[in-house]
């Protein structure tokens, strides 16, 4: 069976949800992202933005019985 990911990248964290073909939500997963304050400024370091992302692709993926055909943000 073929599934799609989809993630929501959003200020505070990155939600994504695994679907069939059929249009089933599967599962779900989230991530929140992890700010510095320097002032007035919010510092989001890129390393472990990237590392929730991939975080919560994996944990999507990884329930699927198939395999993944597509992934939009």
């Amino acid at each position: 069976m073929e599934y799609f990911i989809g993630l929501d990248i959003g200020t505070s964290a990155v939600k994504g949800a695994l679907m069939s073909v059929d249009g089933v939500v599967v599962t779900t997963a989230q991530a929140a992202f992890t700010y510095t304050v320097e002032g007035t400024a919010k510092l989001l370091d890129p390393g472990h933005f990237t590392d929730a992302c991939f975080s919560v692709i994996r944990s999507l993926s990884s329930r699927a019985d198939g395999h993944v055909a597509a992934i939009c943000s």
